[in-house]
């Protein structure tokens, strides 16, 4: 696997930092290519930091089903806007942000597990529930959960104490 370097080093964050990012942040973006056609969708998801893993909730058909079941190679990034700082002069505007970049592999959750994440994401966005309760079987029919095995992973930052 490529392994990348990033450009700005003075904005990469620690591994523990970029879990964080992970775990807090609402919305990330799913990656895929089939047929050297990249295709990137926003998500609601679920980091798991017992297994370190990314897991999507899904439709057990359409487009990103199908890519996936081609190609399981993925990228997943989520990111915070915190404040654009803006200057006279347009090269000297910056944004504050964090940002996390995962690559890894997709693959599709058993029933058992697939009923745990999805109270856990349901949790996660607020909704209060038993993680004992079954879910209803038309629901379980109709929902896959996909797990991303994480390769590796990167975080960035650009906060008021690093920019220059």
């Amino acid at each position: 696997m490529r392994e990348d370097r990033m450009r700005r080093e003075d904005r990469l964050i620690s591994e523990i930092e970029t879990r964080s990012i992970l775990e807090k942040t609402k919305i990330g973006r799913i990656g895929m290519c089939i047929e050297n056609q990249p295709y990137v969708i926003p998500v609601l998801y679920l980091y798991s930091s017992e297994d370190n893993s990314i897991y999507i909730h899904s439709a057990t058909k359409g487009r990103k089903m199908e890519t996936l079941g081609k190609n399981p190679n993925v990228c997943f990034e989520v990111d915070e806007l915190k404040r654009i700082v803006v200057e006279t002069d347009i090269c000297n505007c910056t944004a504050e942000y964090e940002s996390a970049i995962v690559f890894g592999k997709a693959s599709l959750v058993n029933h058992e597990k697939r009923t745990e994440i999805l109270h856990r994401l349901s949790q996660k966005y607020g909704v209060e529930t038993d993680p004992n309760t079954p879910i209803e079987q038309g629901t379980l029919e109709r929902t896959a959960v996909i797990k991303i095995t994480i390769d590796r992973m990167t975080g960035k930052a650009n906060s008021p104490k690093r920019i220059s």
